[in-house]
């Protein structure tokens, strides 16, 4: 998606909760930032979901800004003459991480998250 709005996450939550819980029977705590359409008023947060504000300038607490490297290296030091060639590559990164979950987990599996997530399939 070229932007991202309150619409848009609208969507998405609405779309999320359609795939991991379609009869609503589990509570969701959502870990956001300070984005916009994260705080809006017109936000439509599903019943069972919770927002949970991630404290200002902590990128520690969220996992994917260790992972930009991992999309940053296949392009560095690199000129693209044509956008759609940065586009091809980006996407081609993309599907290799989607493929490599590994990678990205060896990235973002903070012990603090790793035992939330037990904590949670636990029980």
């Amino acid at each position: 998606m070229p932007t991202v709005n309150v619409e848009v996450m609208n969507l998405a939550l609405a779309s999320w909760m359609r795939e991991v819980d379609p009869e609503g029977k589990k509570i969701y705590l959502l870990l956001v930032d300070g984005a916009g359409w994260h705080t809006s008023h017109h936000l439509v947060i599903p019943p069972n979901v919770l927002l949970h504000p991630l404290p200002s300038y902590t990128p520690e607490l969220q996992p994917v800004e260790s992972t930009w490297p991992l999309l940053r290296e296949c392009v560095a030091n690199r000129l693209f003459k044509r956008i759609d060639a940065l586009t091809r590559k980006l996407i081609a990164r993309c599907r290799h991480l989607i493929n490599h979950p590994h990678l990205v987990k060896a990235r973002t599996a903070w012990n603090w998250i790793v035992q939330a997530e037990n904590r949670l399939y636990s029980s």
